[in-house]
């Protein structure tokens, strides 16, 4: 929206489409109001952080586009209703900045969105990995128990096809592994006697019993879901700069301007 009603306005600007500001005046007080409304609708939460910000006596990025845009948005309306308020400003007018700046920020902003979403997809496939029952072996013959139930130390059957449901040591049997989803290498990996597999690989040939070595958040599937999620919610390091450079930027431009 912001992008559509700042090429507008700057294009018909710029090809001579729209009267001059001392004769239309009306027609640029709509241009005004229509920019107002697109940045409510387009950057409110720009102009509602800065507020939260200027309350607690701070300032981040949010402030730099709302006194961006808001000072062009005023500027613009000054020009508008007197012409000559500001020296030769009838020449300049910055509706279009107002509501560009906004399509910029909005874009990066959907960026950060689609790479989220892709985040999200990656989590969804980590977790469809973790099978959620295991054939334990006791004393008085095999039975099936959810993941959650599991000790360490339990023994574990795993039959050809099946996903590994834990991490272990492998205690009897020989197969071959993919270990893709660790690794991304496409050819399986042979596994004997005192080796190690990952919960949530796949046994391809053979039948094998594995010792359970970790539980819960600290298998390796589990781990790599938190570190995603992890990467998911925090902000980047650049991102953490910026504020840190705004909070001061933005009092001493204030203070000079």
């Amino acid at each position: 929206v912001a992008l559509v009603v700042g090429v507008v306005i700057m294009g018909g600007d710029m090809a001579g489409w729209f009267p001059p500001v001392h004769e239309g005046r009306i027609f640029w007080a709509s241009a005004a109001f229509c920019c107002l409304l697109t940045m409510v609708f387009s950057g409110g939460r720009y102009f509602l952080g800065a507020w939260k910000q200027l309350q607690h006596r701070a300032a981040n990025m949010d402030t730099l586009v709302a006194l961006g845009t808001g000072a062009a948005w005023i500027a613009s309306v000054l020009v508008i209703v007197d012409p000559g308020f500001i020296p030769g400003g009838r020449h300049h007018l910055y509706l279009d900045a107002s509501v560009m700046i906004l399509a910029f920020l909005q874009f990066g902003h959907a960026l950060e969105t689609r790479a989220k979403r892709t985040t999200s997809e990656a989590i969804g496939s980590l977790v469809k990995l973790r099978p959620r029952t295991a054939v334990v072996l006791r004393t008085a013959g095999a039975v099936t128990l959810p993941i959650s139930l599991l000790r360490l130390g339990d023994r574990l059957r795993v039959k050809p096809g099946e996903t590994v449901p834990n991490d272990g040591v492998i205690v009897e049997g020989r197969t071959t592994v993919d270990e893709a989803m660790l690794t991304g290498e496409p050819l399986a990996v042979v596994k004997t006697v005192g080796d190690t597999v990952t919960g949530g690989t796949m046994n391809r040939s053979g039948t094998f019993v594995l010792k359970v070595s970790r539980l819960g958040e600290e298998t390796t599937l589990s781990r790599i879901i938190g570190m995603v999620k992890t990467a998911q919610l925090s902000k980047p390091p650049i991102g953490r700069l910026v504020d840190r450079i705004a909070a001061v930027f933005v009092p001493i431009v204030l203070g000079i301007a």
